[in-house]
């Protein structure tokens, strides 16, 4: 596979409009041509840090950029009410939340965090908890309804593994606040 990647892009970039785009590092090995285009391509392609949250759309990010918050730990920092008239007081602390949330348990995107809050698993604590069965049917249900197909807006439920990937992280972060508060 490594080697039609590797085959594709010596072939013609031009044609492509890609040819300012070519890796700095021409070595023999597919791999790490291969590796080069993605560190080229990426640095080409500059991450929009709201953007990748999941929970604004492009023309709230821009508003949102206008207003000179320019990612996470910017929206994190903002008091509750500071994007009243576009975003409510109510809305802005929830997306904190899930933002706070996510960021505490590996492999959760925000939006994942929110269908979460949805369904009344508020915490990590809450979470750790949690059978990984009854959490994915709870959130196979939840996607079901009207609120829970506006949540999702066509991206895919999150899969049996990844809500196994959660609680698991939620329990050892759950098992290292233990040990942390432990008396000696």
């Amino acid at each position: 596979m490594l080697g039609r990647i590797a085959e594709y892009w010596k072939r013609d970039p031009e044609r492509r409009g890609l040819a300012a785009l070519q890796p700095t590092e021409a070595s023999g090995s597919p791999e790490e041509m291969v590796v080069s285009l993605r560190r080229t391509l990426r640095a080409a392609k500059p991450q929009d840090e709201l953007l990748a949250l999941g929970l604004f759309s492009r023309s709230t990010c821009d508003w949102l950029r206008a207003q000179g918050i320019a990612g996470e730990r910017d929206f994190l920092n903002l008091p509750a009410e500071a994007l009243l008239p576009r975003i409510s007081a109510t809305t802005t602390r929830r997306f904190q939340l899930a933002i706070r949330m996510a960021s505490a348990i590996d492999g959760m995107r925000p939006w994942h965090a929110l269908m979460l809050f949805a369904i009344h698993r508020r915490s990590p604590n809450k979470l750790a908890a949690e059978s990984s069965g009854a959490l994915h049917r709870d959130l196979t249900r939840f996607s079901w309804s009207t609120r829970g197909q506006k949540l999702l807006a066509g991206r895919r439920l999150p899969s049996l593994l990844l809500v196994e990937g959660w609680i698991a992280a939620a329990r050892e972060r759950r098992g290292k606040r233990a040990l942390k508060h432990e008396p000696v």
